[in-house]
């Protein structure tokens, strides 16, 4: 079985998004996906916190100042770029996990001043004011979209939604502050044949028996009118629909996601592992109702096609360890961990024998991959 380690490493921040209604701080609240363009010479990579801004260098230790991209449809909600894929020569396209505003919330538990105190604390530890938007778009649904560029990502047009849950499994009595259903914080990968995206969903339908990481994908051939044409995995098979359509949770949780002990995998990263010759996912996890970051973790299957085949995930980093490392002050959650090559920066869905470890947009470590 593969391994990894992790080797101390000099400073690395994102320069992030910047939401002048959380904060004045650069905020980097995702994946990070970047490619390397080789016509410039130049390294892009978006960061995201609502909106997706993008940033550029000639090497990671290089990155300018973020700037904002440009969307040619603003969603009623926020946006969270997460994956992307740049075709040689050609257009970048991108998927986006959307948080929307305005919905009806299911149930009475919601409205509880219970709950209501809850919310309000857990946003106040991210440092977000009272009276924020925030306190009104959730607990929300999330749900995924597509994207394309023809100009690396300055502009982006919209493709459509290609991934939502089921509209019947929501959670009534759920004390998560963030969502009552729903299926989103995903990663993607392009397999190394490059005839599929595999979107790696977490779900967070009704009960806990619905719950965990999901698996669907889409042709490449379809990259230009994905709507309708990515399938999602379920009791063997590829042929449940991406829109309404239920992923089987091939990695359940522990804990129910709408409890205050939920305890679960999530946000999963994954890439193909050019030096150890099979594909690596790297995944969060969270052990209670306020999402307090436990640890990160990776997990390695040699057939992505497969979503029975990934080994039980092994613990790399300890999720307080990481919180002191890059901010002892406290002002970063430890949400998200984000891996990108330490060399030979083709894009983030292809690594080799060294990559960067990021939590919360820092990175203070070096990843070895051991064979």
């Amino acid at each position: 079985m593969p391994s990894v380690k992790l080797i101390p490493a000099p400073k690395i921040v994102y320069p992030g998004a910047r939401v002048p209604e959380v904060n004045d701080k650069s905020q980097t609240d995702c994946h990070s996906p970047g490619f390397w363009d080789s016509e410039e010479g130049r390294l892009y990579i978006f960061n995201s916190w609502e909106l997706p801004w993008r940033t550029s260098g000639t090497s990671l230790n290089d990155l300018g100042p973020s700037e904002p991209v440009t969307l040619d449809v603003l969603q009623n909600g926020g946006e969270w770029l997460e994956g992307i894929w740049k075709v040689p020569n050609g257009k970048l396209y991108g998927w986006y996990h959307l948080e929307p505003d305005g919905l009806r919330k299911p149930g009475d538990y919601y409205g509880s001043s219970q709950v209501q105190q809850e919310k309000t604390e857990t946003l106040r530890t991210m440092s977000i004011p009272p009276g924020s938007k925030f306190f009104e778009r959730y607990p929300t649904k999330p749900k995924v979209g597509a994207l394309v560029s023809e100009d690396k990502g300055k502009t982006w047009r919209d493709l459509g939604f290609i991934l939502s849950a089921p509209e019947d499994l929501v959670s009534a009595t759920s004390s998560d502050a963030w969502y009552f259903g729903g299926e989103g914080d995903f990663g993607t990968c392009v397999d190394k044949e490059e005839e599929f995206v595999y979107f790696f969903i977490t779900t967070f339908y009704g009960g806990k028996e619905n719950q965990g990481l999901g698996f669907a994908r889409m042709s490449l051939e379809d990259l230009d009118q994905p709507a309708g044409k990515v399938w999602k995995w379920r009791d063997g098979r590829w042929q449940e629909p991406g829109i309404g359509g239920y992923a089987q949770p091939v990695i359940p949780v522990f804990q129910d996601w709408h409890s205050k002990q939920a305890n679960a995998f999530w946000g999963p990263v994954v890439h193909w592992n050019t030096w150890l010759n099979t594909y690596v996912m790297f995944l969060n996890r969270v052990d209670d109702g306020t999402w307090n970051m436990e640890g990160y973790y990776v997990s390695f299957n040699p057939d992505i096609s497969n979503p029975l085949g990934w080994s039980e995930p092994v613990k790399i980093l300890d999720g307080e360890e990481a919180r002191q490392a890059t901010a002892p002050d406290g002002s970063m959650t430890g949400w998200y961990v984000s891996v990108f090559p330490a060399e030979d920066y083709h894009n983030d869905n292809r690594i080799g024998h060294r990559a960067r470890l990021f939590a919360t947009g820092t990175s203070l470590w070096e990843i070895e991959f051991e064979k």
